[in-house]
């Protein structure tokens, strides 16, 4: 197993509803190679927030077509997905598809497909551990574009003691978000 460098707030920042806020100084960790039969992966994310926006991971596209899932092992979270928007076979990186978010139980496994955009968001106390299929590895590309439009098409803060999503202005005519359950949303993407 290998220690993947840990995200900072600093490196978060770029995606953050108020980057310049407080908050943990670590946001999340990942080990590589953790050889549980299938799983590749591990993340834990801490808890707390930013300035009101639940503690998240990057977020990101695959730019290789490589359909990856996840399993929550611990904690509590939302897992925020984006798809792409095709204009005249186009990819337009400032509007978005559709908008899911879909809170899984300990146990639940969830299926990304290349054409989603994806972050957790850890809603407790504890950290939030996820194990991901992933073995492709990420390039620049995968995360270039969150980062020019600051983050997905949502922001997830906390709006008392709820959780409530915040349209990032960066995109143009946002879909209404779609909040569905683990069975709904795999079901969908199927």
């Amino acid at each position: 197993m290998e220690m993947k460098p840990a995200r900072t707030k600093a490196d978060l920042s770029p995606v953050l509803l108020y980057p310049n806020s407080a908050g943990p100084e670590v946001a999340y960790f990942m080990f590589k190679g953790i050889s549980k039969g299938k799983w590749e992966n591990i993340t834990m994310t801490v808890s707390g927030d930013y300035g009101g926006e639940f503690v998240k991971t990057y977020g990101h596209y695959h730019e290789a077509q490589v359909d990856e899932t996840y399993l929550l092992i611990h904690g509590k979270g939302l897992f925020l997905l984006q798809e792409k928007y095709f204009e005249n076979n186009s990819w337009v990186q400032n509007r978005v598809k559709n908008f899911y978010i879909v809170e899984p139980k300990v146990g639940d496994e969830i299926v990304v497909k290349p054409q989603l955009a994806h972050s957790w968001s850890n809603l407790c106390d504890t950290p939030l551990i996820t194990f991901d299929t992933w073995q492709s590895g990420h390039t620049g590309l995968d995360y270039e574009p969150i980062t020019k439009q600051k983050g997905l098409a949502y922001y997830l803060v906390k709006d008392n003691g709820q959780a409530k999503l915040v349209p990032n202005l960066n995109y143009v005519d946002t879909p209404d978000p779609k909040w569905l359950t683990v069975a709904e949303y795999n079901k969908l993407i199927k």
